[in-house]
């Protein structure tokens, strides 16, 4: 006995068709979705009673990689996960933090858990370096019912 292909439901006829199969693995429309969707809105990324204090979690929204960090207070804060010396990558694991500083382990440039840059140890900066200037770049987070949302937008 062989199964035979059923006939279109008869609740399914005044349904529209959804988008054509090649939107599903095209490239150019996944990137127009990164830019257009997923860094102008709010994304949930997490639980927020699944950091710890004191730890950071490395996420990747809109194909931007980020860190969310948690205070030793609970506090959440986002930042892009690159260094503003020489764009290296600040944490490349989750985990739990050994102090209050996110230290580049190229050049140890360290950003306090606000995102200011605290220390840049073998740097001579010129006259006209300010570090108020080069902290990390900030990312929105919000929580609502326990679940963590970020947003890329400028804007949010």
């Amino acid at each position: 006995m062989t199964a035979q292909p059923a006939s279109s439901s008869p609740l399914l006829d005044h349904c529209p068709p959804g988008l054509p199969a090649h939107y599903y693995h095209d490239a150019a429309h996944f990137a127009l979705e990164q830019q257009l969707i997923w860094r102008r809105n709010w994304v949930a990324v997490g639980r927020a009673s699944d950091m710890a204090p004191m730890s950071v979690k490395r996420l990747s929204v809109g194909g931007q990689p980020l860190i969310l960090v948690k205070d030793v207070d609970g506090t959440l804060t986002c930042f892009h996960n690159t260094c503003r010396h020489r764009g290296a990558e600040l944490c490349a694991a989750d985990g739990r933090l050994s102090s209050r500083l996110i230290t580049c382990r190229y050049h140890h440039w360290s950003y306090d858990l606000s995102g200011r840059l605290a220390r840049l140890p073998y740097a001579t900066p010129s006259s006209d370096f300010e570090k108020t200037e080069h902290g990390l770049f900030p990312v929105a987070v919000k929580v609502w019912n326990g679940l963590v949302f970020v947003c890329l937008a400028d804007h949010p």
